[in-house]
């Protein structure tokens, strides 16, 4: 048992060690190629990609769903980077405190699984909010993305700016990008929640709140492996019940609640009569383990909870998109990612881990508030007040672990229209200051907006075939406080024509003042 505790210690060290690199490297340091492995091996990111894409077969979410049946939760403490985080604070309680004593404390599975039944209600309704509030690997992804990452950034910048001082230049200064409030006072309170709960109370949060413990809870109910109190062996000391963080073990009946252990060994580890052993299921019957036979009536929640997820999610009638909105409805009605195939299936498959913001050179993929509801909080959405999206970019698509944003290839890229540019003539410049500008087609990669005579001047016009909403003419517009030119969203990405091969080319005197 000190081999597999060991075995576990060192996986799970490489897994945190991987989870943090991946969302503090940059995309093109392999943050991405992390991710997108990291990502992989995480169960509701699996699990929701597999929904996503029904006939395509995961290989990893089997190997996951597969461990989980043959030892149980070993998922909770090697592989999901929350969990260990919360085992380091454990860890360091320890260090800090001489004496920490768990006690058994009788699980709370109604709790626990009406979270779950009300993910899967939700789910059906086409919403991911309970994911996207409760989900370890998203909740990681929010904390290191728009917390740990800006903070080092700022201490990195602050030391770039005193060694600047002294004449030392050896450290780069990093723009912090766009930071939203709400998102970063969210991954705050997420964090200090769960740094308390885990350092007072052990690792309750994994049997009373999270949907991903609630899934592997039912399924370890059936596992072929357990750690069970082998009765002839133990003297009831009770230092397997004061060493369990899981609060699972009960000295008094001498029983193991299996479907509450998180596989960390401990209990085994700290046995001084090897009272604490890993048997097979068939094996604990005879030492006085829970009857099988309810257990397997039990483990139908699984079956239900997997049909409340949804073997494929249902589609939401879409929005009338045939009137285009006006600038204010426009800001509140999100622009899902290049990739994402249209807005509703991206807000049913997205669980806000905010890889792709982090992945995201341009910092144009931002978490949103209520762009797609209350359901949609903190997912991801583009916003062209803060940058455009590069148009030699595909790093969004690489690093999604659920398939909410598919990868795609950079022709396709080129091509895909997620949204279209609006141009209102009463607020540009050319009508309101009566003087040349043309920044929006200068930035517009595809010439979708091109500069025609407007008397003596030239104004933008827009040939909505050729824009694939990239943004660049938003964000580069000067009028304030509504831009003139701005794109709408598209619920349903299209396919944008490609550029013609010959542009008009404007005359321009040389007499006349520079019109920038």
């Amino acid at each position: 048992m000190r081999h597999l505790r060991r075995l576990r210690l060192w996986v799970a060290g490489i897994v945190f060690a991987g989870a943090c690199a991946a969302f503090l490297l940059p995309e093109n340091l392999a943050g991405g190629a992390l991710l997108k492995i990291i990502g992989t091996i995480q169960f509701f990111p699996a699990l929701v990609r597999q929904l996503a894409v029904p006939a395509a077969i995961s290989l990893a979410f089997m190997a996951l769903v597969l461990f989980t049946l043959l030892g149980g939760r070993v998922y909770c403490s090697t592989l999901c980077p929350l969990g260990i985080y919360q085992d380091m604070v454990i860890w360091l309680r320890r260090r800090l405190e001489r004496r920490v004593r768990y006690r058994y404390r009788p699980p709370m599975y109604g709790w626990l699984y009406g979270i779950l039944a009300f993910a899967g209600i939700a789910g059906l309704s086409g919403s991911l909010l309970a994911l996207n509030v409760l989900e370890p690997f998203a909740n990681f992804g929010r904390v290191m993305t728009d917390v740990v990452a800006p903070s080092l950034s700022a201490v990195s910048n602050a030391a770039a700016f005193l060694l600047s001082r002294m004449g030392i230049y050896a450290i780069v200064h990093v723009p912090l990008g766009n930071i939203e409030i709400f998102a970063v006072a969210g991954a705050l309170l997420f964090l200090l929640m769960i740094t308390v709960l885990s350092y007072r109370e052990g690792r309750i949060f994994c049997n009373l709140l999270c949907p991903t413990g609630a899934v592997l809870s039912l399924l370890s109910r059936v596992s072929v492996f357990r750690l069970s109190i082998v009765e002839s062996s133990c003297k009831g000391c009770g230092i397997c019940e004061r060493a369990c963080k899981a609060n699972c073990i009960n000295n008094a009946t001498k029983k193991i609640d299996w479907s509450a252990c998180i596989g960390c060994y401990d209990c085994a580890t700290v046995c001084p009569t090897d009272g604490v052993r890993f048997v097979s299921r068939f094996a604990a019957r005879d030492i006085g383990e829970v009857a099988v036979q309810r257990e397997r009536r039990q483990v139908l929640g699984v079956i239900a909870g997997s049909a409340l997820l949804g073997g494929t999610m249902p589609a939401r009638s879409e929005r009338d998109t045939s009137r285009v909105p006006d600038y204010e409805t426009n800001r509140r009605t999100a622009i899902s990612p290049p990739g994402s195939v249209n807005r509703e299936r991206f807000s049913d498959l997205c669980i806000a881990c905010h890889a792709c913001v982090n992945a995201c050179p341009a910092k144009v993929i931002t978490p949103a508030l209520t762009e797609y509801g209350w359901t949609g909080i903190f997912q991801a959405r583009m916003d062209y007040g803060a940058n455009y999206c590069t148009f030699d970019c595909v790093a969004c698509g690489s690093v999604c672990p659920t398939g909410a944003i598919q990868p795609i290839t950079m022709p396709e890229k080129h091509l895909l229209q997620i949204g279209t540019a609006t141009f209102v003539k009463a607020d540009c410049v050319v009508e309101t200051k009566k003087t040349d500008c043309g920044a929006c087609s200068e930035h517009c990669p595809t010439k979708a907006v091109r500069m025609v005579p407007y008397g003596r001047l030239f104004i933008p016009e827009v040939r909505s075939e050729y824009c694939v909403g990239c943004g660049a003419c938003e964000h580069s517009c000067p009028t304030k406080p509504r831009k003139a030119i701005y794109v709408v969203a598209k619920a349903q990405h299209g396919r944008a024509l490609p550029p013609p091969r010959e542009q008009p080319v404007r005359s321009f005197d040389s007499n006349q003042e520079f019109p920038f």
